[in-house]
């Protein structure tokens, strides 16, 4: 359909920049996994660039993002060979500024942190052993949010279990 804009996001949107920069890395990334055909993935990849354009991004911005998606789906890291868990002591040793949510005229968190660096790191670091802060923002209710649930209705006496043979 010549109307259809498959309603991503505009650049006018208030999302922060990295944003659309996760959008492209998803899609690619999907389009990579599903498509067994390195043409498929191409021309696949190719529409979803016309429709952001069709959209109203910018031809050499949308080349960065896509280049740098492009390279980090193709050729993804190496996996860490064990991973471990977090100790209460990193949880204790960080302080938590927890902003509203994020708006692209709030006071960026870089800023935040380098208030904090300047002004008060030595003292909480030396008085209560705090070594960072982590400033958070509240992500906003998207349309998935809505119209996904995260959990499935059961009706009672009707759950998995009870098919199997199983009491809950």
């Amino acid at each position: 359909k010549p109307m259809n804009l498959y309603l991503y996001l505009l650049p006018s949107s208030a999302h922060q920049r990295n944003t659309m920069k996760g959008v492209i890395f998803g899609e690619l990334k999907r389009y990579y996994w599903q498509c067994t055909d390195k043409k498929d993935y191409v021309e696949v990849a190719r529409l979803f660039f016309k429709r952001l354009l069709d959209r109203g991004w910018d031809f050499d911005q949308l080349k960065r993002m896509f280049v740098d998606a492009n390279s980090k789906v193709c050729n993804p890291p190496p996996l860490p060979q064990a991973i471990s868990e977090p100790s209460i002591s990193d949880y204790d040793s960080n302080i938590y500024l927890k902003l509203g949510r994020f708006h692209p005229h709030y006071i960026p968190s870089r800023t935040c942190q380098q208030i904090y660096e300047e002004e008060l790191s030595t003292i909480l670091q030396d008085a209560i052993g705090i070594k960072k802060m982590v400033v958070c923002y509240k992500r906003a209710k998207n349309i998935g949010d809505i119209v996904s649930q995260t959990s499935l209705f059961q009706n009672r006496g009707e759950e998995v279990s009870t098919f199997l043979g199983r009491t809950t």
